[in-house]
């Protein structure tokens, strides 16, 4: 299968019905205004052990989460921020998608969060 059919030039990985699935080696998420959408494990994602950990911190950041199966590349341009999160890369903010350009708050704050709690614990 050529790379452009797999959407591997874009950065991430659509269904058969061209639906975002995760990005390489990392999941993918979504923000828009106080919502935080990801793709649900029922596409097959990857159940990293940061992904369960950002939906759990998410909330008391006042987001509200949306784990889809709907997701769509169109989507990437309405977004307020975007950022991928995999267990040996951590949480990296995306600055842009073709044209758009996006904020970095919630990405930050999140891995503020998760190093607090893991320096708290240890």
């Amino acid at each position: 299968t050529e790379q452009r059919s797999l959407n591997w030039d874009a950065g991430y990985f659509t269904n058969k019905n061209q639906k975002i699935i995760e990005c390489n080696n990392a999941n993918i998420f979504i923000i828009k205004g106080s919502h935080l959408y990801t793709p649900s494990l029922n596409l097959g994602v990857s159940p990293r052990a940061i992904r369960k950990v950002i939906l759990r911190i998410a909330p008391k950041l006042g987001l509200q989460i949306t784990e889809s199966e709907q997701l769509e590349p169109a989507q990437l341009e309405s977004a307020d921020e975007i950022f991928i999160a995999g267990d040996q890369i951590g949480i990296r903010w995306i600055v842009g998608y073709g044209e758009q350009r996006y904020f970095r708050k919630y990405s930050e704050l999140l891995n503020t969060m998760i190093n607090s709690e893991w320096a708290e614990a240890n």
